[in-house]
């Protein structure tokens, strides 16, 4: 009897919302309703519910059940690429209200577990894909990002936990077409083995990202100078020095990348006693027009040619990535003058800034181990 009534309700209903719903965006979604379940036109509904989003984005609560109806709406209809798009418009723009919702965390949690529990079991691959092919899209991207912090958080007690997660990430993340997601997920399981030491397994990530995601510029350019620096961990120069050159000849417009592969380019050189060239790399960096935008490494161009004094010691208030470089740098200064206690201060100070084992940290423990200064490698 409930089922008949319904449209008989929905229809009593109609000309009240219609009336109402100029005014009242909250009726407005509720017109959005009836045409959707009422009337059985989710193409039409689809367009309200985004209007509604449009209209109202700082009625936010609002704004994210409009985008989920709409994401609903295209699900029915079977425009799968416009459902995708559309929960991931809504799950960027309105991340906490989506995640108010009772039934939808219950069904997130579920998820996660079911997904947990093939990180610990068995084929994982097999596995993954049977979860992926039946979870929808509105699951996707939380579940992803979810599974992304997870990640990060085992990267240092549980590193193999950690790529497994961002194995699965990287799933979730080709199947909505995400390339860059997935490429930055591929670049941090590179980083992973670095970090573990396991520079055959940190190069082989570090190519995937290459080969699999040409598209994605930035995440590529560091993937050919993490390449490079594995290349050097192994104490491989001359390889680490082609893997530079690519960066500098296939990446000019990725202009960070390129300067801080300059400094390394030359460092690379000057392990190598070509002293001339690693004053040609360096160098560049002062040559080039873009110098100017890039004051952090042509200061540190200018350290190393000797066209600037090297500070005495390092004062940073708040260090970033790339403090241990610039500390790294420094010490190299100091040791090409003699300065041996200076330098090692400085490689001491590099592995102190350091996040975890992050370039140059090993370099500059390899450093210190040498001259005494580390007994026993960690």
């Amino acid at each position: 009897m409930k089922m008949r009534l319904l449209p008989i309700i929905l229809l009593l209903l109609a000309p009240v919302a219609t009336v109402r719903a100029a005014a009242d965006p909250e009726l407005l979604f509720q017109e959005g309703w009836y045409i959707e379940e009422g009337l059985r036109d989710p193409l039409r509904a689809a367009q309200l519910y985004l209007d509604i989003a449009a209209k109202q984005p700082d009625n936010r609560d609002l704004a994210a059940r409009a985008l989920g109806r709409a994401a609903g709406c295209y699900k029915k209809l079977g425009e799968e690429e416009l459902e995708r798009e559309t929960w991931a418009r809504a799950w960027k723009n309105y991340k906490e209200e989506m995640g108010r919702s009772p039934d939808w965390r219950r069904e997130q949690i579920d998820l996660m577990a079911r997904i947990d529990k093939v990180l610990r079991e068995g084929d994982t691959a097999t596995l993954m894909y049977e979860i992926l092919q039946r979870m929808e899209a509105r699951h996707i991207y939380p579940v992803r990002d979810k599974m992304l912090d997870e990640a990060r958080g085992f990267r240092r007690t549980d590193p193999i936990r950690a790529i497994e997660g961002f194995n699965a990430a990287i799933m979730l993340s080709m199947q909505r077409k995400d390339d860059e997601t997935a490429a930055r997920a591929q670049s941090e399981i590179g980083a992973i083995y670095l970090e573990m030491e396991d520079y055959i397994n940190a190069i082989v990530a570090y190519n995937e990202a290459l080969a699999d995601y040409p598209n994605q510029r930035e995440v590529l350019a560091w993937s050919k100078a993490k390449i490079a620096e594995a290349y050097r961990l192994r104490d491989m120069p001359t390889p680490a020095i082609t893997e530079y050159e690519e960066l500098l000849a296939n990446f000019p417009e990725q202009k960070e990348a390129q300067f801080w592969a300059k400094l390394w380019l030359g460092d690379c050189h000057r392990e190598l006693g070509r002293i001339s060239r690693a004053r040609e790399a360096w160098n560049s960096i002062l040559e080039s027009p873009d110098a100017g935008q890039f004051p952090r490494q042509a200061k540190l161009a200018k350290i190393l040619l000797g066209l600037e004094e090297p500070p005495a010691e390092l004062k940073v208030s708040k260090p970033d990535h790339f403090t241990n470089d610039e500390a790294y740098f420094i010490a190299v200064r100091h040791e090409m003058d003699g300065n041996i206690e200076q330098a090692l201060a400085f490689y001491d100070k590099c592995m102190g800034v350091s996040d975890g084992k992050d370039w140059p940290y090993l370099p500059a423990r390899r450093m210190c181990s040498m001259h005494g200064r580390i007994s026993i490698p960690e």
